[in-house]
Order: structure tokens, then C-alpha cells, then sequence
């Protein structure tokens, strides 16, 4: 890696999208060891939060894991639009993970300067939805049941799509298959 010290990294906290990949913890932990010895800086996109495991808090070990266990400062961009399929609503949030409140003062305020000067009234009706949602115990259940059903239905689609590949396999002419 040729990053330099403060170089930001983004990073998919889970899903990897288009591959589905995904570290284990003990490759995120070593993930983060390296970034913290290099001194980079994390951003995480969790835009598929629930997708990969079914589970929020597995889905959210890197995040987790680089702020509380190696005290790094991050910023991570939450995305509902995926996992509560709010499609085009545009609901989500980057925050970040500061040390000081002088950083968290800066931060904040050329975040407020650049969502005024690309969005002066952001669209409120998904928010709305996603936090009806989050603010009620039992559709916050229901939620994390569907998302469960959904990451089931992907890992079955992409164990479908691979038995499908290695059957066809024969069918690709080897020097295509290289190519």
C-alpha cells in the first residue's frame, strides 16, 4: 500500500458490493491494525447494514472494531435505503467518530457548509419512514426479521448463481475461460 499518513480509505463495513466478500474478524482486525500503524483514515460505507450476516451488530463489527478497540477516528456513511427499501428516498447519514471537541466542532461546520450549498431542503418523507421504524420496538423487530429473510434469500441467489456457473463451466471454451 502506498497511502500516505492521513490518506483516507474507504472501506465496505459489509456486503462488499458487487462481490459479496466479506473479511472475517480477524482479517478486519489486522485491516485495522495496518491502518492504524500507516495512520489512515477509515470511512465506511454501510450501505448494506443487515445484508451480509442478517444481523446489524455482526454487520457492524469493522466499524465497531476500529472505534471502540483501536480508538481511530472514522466516518461512516449509513444508508436505509437498501436494507428498508426506500429506494430513490435518499435516507441516510454520515457521521463521524472524532477525539476532541474542537475536531467535532470543525467537522461539523464545513459539514453544515456542504450539505447547505448541494442540498438546502433535504427530502424528509424516507427519513420519516426510517425513523417510525427505528423509534418503535416492535416494527424494529419486524425490520431485523426482514433483513435476516432477505440475506438468506441473497446467500441462497448466490449459492444458485455459482452451482449454476460450475455446471455450465464445461460449456466455456478453455482459452476463453483464461481470457
Amino acid at each position: 500500500m502506498t497511502a500516505e499518513p492521513n490518506s483516507i480509505v474507504i472501506l465496505h463495513a459489509c456486503a462488499h458490493n458487487p462481490t459479496g466478500c466479506d473479511p472475517t474478524k480477524e482479517q478486519w482486525q489486522e485491516i485495522g491494525n495496518i491502518m492504524k500503524r500507516r495512520q489512515l483514515f477509515p470511512f465506511f460505507d454501510a450501505a448494506y447494514l443487515g445484508f451480509n450476516s442478517g444481523d446489524l451488530d455482526n454487520d457492524t463489527y469493522a466499524i465497531r472494531y476500529f472505534v471502540n478497540e483501536l480508538d481511530m477516528e472514522a466516518a461512516v456513511s449509513v444508508s436505509f435505503a437498501k436494507n428498508m427499501g426506500l429506494y430513490g428516498e435518499r435516507v441516510g447519514c454520515t457521521f463521524f467518530v472524532t477525539h476532541g471537541s474542537d475536531v467535532a466542532g470543525n467537522t461539523e461546520s464545513v459539514l453544515e457548509q456542504l450539505q447547505r450549498s448541494e442540498v438546502s431542503n433535504p427530502p424528509a418523507y424516507g427519513a420519516k419512514i426510517a425513523s417510525t421504524i427505528l423509534d418503535d420496538e416492535g416494527l424494529t423487530s419486524m425490520w431485523k426479521k426482514d433483513l435476516a429473510t432477505m440475506c438468506s434469500r441473497i446467500e441462497g441467489m448466490r449459492q444458485a448463481l455459482y452451482d449454476a456457473l460450475l455446471a455450465n463451466s464445461q460449456l466455456i471454451p478453455r482459452q476463453a475461460a483464461h481470457n
